[in-house]
């Protein structure tokens, strides 16, 4: 019985993952390639937007707001 009630516990933990991951970038939680990083800072530096930003990276706004404190463009 036990058994049966840790594995339902398990699937309902993988759903609400999968529901969420869904709901997020697809680039989310992968490390950054150099040549991403480039073409981040040249956008910013043209003046784009933070949303746009992390858009067209398919990335969340808080890994776009730490890869540019990363490399100085912004301040904490």
């Amino acid at each position: 019985m036990r058994a049966l009630y840790e594995a339902a516990s398990a699937l309902e933990r993988q759903e609400r993952f999968e529901r969420r991951k869904a709901q997020l970038p697809a680039k989310t939680g992968e490390p950054w390639t150099e040549e991403e990083d480039r073409k981040l800072l040249a956008a910013f530096d043209a003046g784009r937007a933070l949303q746009e930003l992390a858009a067209a990276h398919e990335r969340t706004m808080a890994a776009v707001r730490a890869r540019l404190l990363k490399y100085g463009r912004i301040n904490a």
